[in-house]
């Protein structure tokens, strides 16, 4: 088979454009497609590894909340006593009253400084038991930056 020059070429360039497309075909489009795949399955698991993480540190909060109230019994009106003692302002308390049968304390603090609120809050949120704030009354005193606070907790161990 004789072909001329011109007919070589033709050849030769139909040749090389079959090669790129199975090239397209075979190798590069599923190759391709099994990157989107993989990038898909890699953030599908990010998303539940997420979500292992988050149900095991609530795991942990749980198991250290209930290793706390097994230690021993707690005593709400006991533990925001020794609060306010370390914190220096036990004499700002104008009373402590309970509220109901197991509803909880309501606390009023005369004349207290915000840093000081803060810190009263903060060590009922690390209390060893579970302590819920269910009301926060805030009331500024007259050009000062003192405040009257009423606080309405309830413990549950």
């Amino acid at each position: 088979m004789n072909l001329t020059k011109r007919e070589k070429l033709t050849v030769m360039a139909g040749g090389i454009s079959l090669a790129i497309f199975f090239l397209m075909v075979g190798v590069i489009g599923p190759t391709l497609r099994h990157r989107a795949t993989l990038s898909a399955e890699v953030n599908r698991k990010d998303a539940e590894l997420r979500e292992i993480y988050a149900v095991a540190a609530k795991l942990r909060t749980t198991a250290a909340q209930s290793e706390r109230s097994a230690a021993g019994e707690f005593n709400l009106m006991g533990y925001i006593e020794d609060t306010t003692t370390k914190l220096g302002i036990k004499d700002k308390i104008e009373y402590m009253k309970p509220i109901g049968l197991d509803a909880g304390y309501e606390i009023k603090l005369n004349g207290i400084y915000t840093e000081d609120l803060v810190t009263i809050l903060y060590g009922l949120k690390t209390a060893p038991a579970t302590i819920t704030v269910t009301r926060l009354n805030l009331r500024r005193v007259d050009q000062s930056r003192n405040m009257d606070v009423i606080i309405q907790v309830k413990g549950s161990v």
